[in-house]
């Protein structure tokens, strides 16, 4: 169970990091 959640969690952030990823790349990309 608790390694469940692990992966849960690591998969939470990873996903944030990629969505502040993805709204940094806009912004460049409208700033060009």
């Amino acid at each position: 169970m608790g390694s469940v959640a692990n992966v849960l969690t690591l998969i939470d952030v990873t996903s944030r990091s990629m969505n502040q990823l993805l709204t940094i790349i806009e912004a460049i990309v409208k700033n060009l």
